[in-house]
């Protein structure tokens, strides 16, 4: 990996600071000082900065099914219980990437690479998100054409949704923008009442084969592919500016 992000990685400072340290002569790859951005390095090389000796921190990358009644942050100053709190045995920082409400269920990414959260949460990326729901009232069938449209919320219009009718009661849709309890809003502004909402999806990835409460760890390609699906639809984003 490229030095600047190695140094930002140990917790040495920001990417940006760490490019100032290197352009300033502070940082020595294997005792030869290297004031390059270009530079890369492996965990087999010894980086110090002003003599002192640094190690990039371990990244890691899991699919979450987060339960209901779980809050989606690191702590909790009402002591309820976060998703943090089920990764203990991981020897990193990890934190969600996006959010999910204190009573939706399903797929959150957790990681401690900053570079993938901002890629999936980046507004012009536009991340498909799909959510399994279900409502107390039967579903009317003149309401598809609101999330094809738009549903007016107190900030604005949503952009168009992609709605599934499966059955009266129980429904996928697929969003890709990340306003607060937007699918819930969405239902509810229209008349209905959301008894349950799961998010089964995010992009391509699917929380089908994770039990409730548990994760599976990201495979490289899964990381690859996602970090270049992101990379590919922001640029592809007619509202995103170059």
């Amino acid at each position: 990996m490229r030095l600047q992000k190695f140094l930002a990685q140990a917790g040495v400072a920001s990417r940006r600071k760490a490019e100032e340290m290197i352009t300033a002569g502070r940082v020595s790859v294997n005792g030869q000082v290297m004031r390059v951005l270009g530079t890369t390095v492996s965990g087999e090389d010894v980086v110090k900065v002003d003599g002192k000796n640094f190690e990039a921190e371990q990244i890691y990358y899991f699919l979450f099914n987060k339960p209901a009644r779980t809050v989606t942050t690191v702590s909790d100053d009402r002591g309820r219980k976060t998703v943090s709190d089920f990764f203990h045995d991981i020897p990193a920082r990890l934190f969600p990437v996006g959010r999910l409400d204190y009573n939706t269920t399903g797929a959150l990414v957790m990681t401690n690479d900053g570079d993938l959260a901002y890629l999936m949460t980046h507004p012009s990326t536009n991340l498909d998100k799909t959510y399994q729901v279900e409502i107390a009232e039967d579903f009317d069938q003149k309401h598809i054409a609101d999330f094809r449209n738009g549903i007016l919320l107190e900030e604005g219009l949503t952009a168009p949704a992609t709605l599934i009718v499966r059955d009266a009661n129980h429904l996928s849709v697929t969003i890709h923008e990340g306003k607060n309890r937007e699918v819930r809003r969405m239902f509810e502004t229209l008349g209905y009442n959301v008894k349950s909402l799961h998010r089964s999806n995010i992009g391509f990835l699917s929380i089908q084969s994770v039990p409730l409460g548990k994760y599976r760890p990201l495979t490289l390609d899964e990381v690859e592919k996602m970090k270049t699906m992101c990379r590919l639809r922001k640029l592809e984003n007619p509202y995103h500016k170059k």
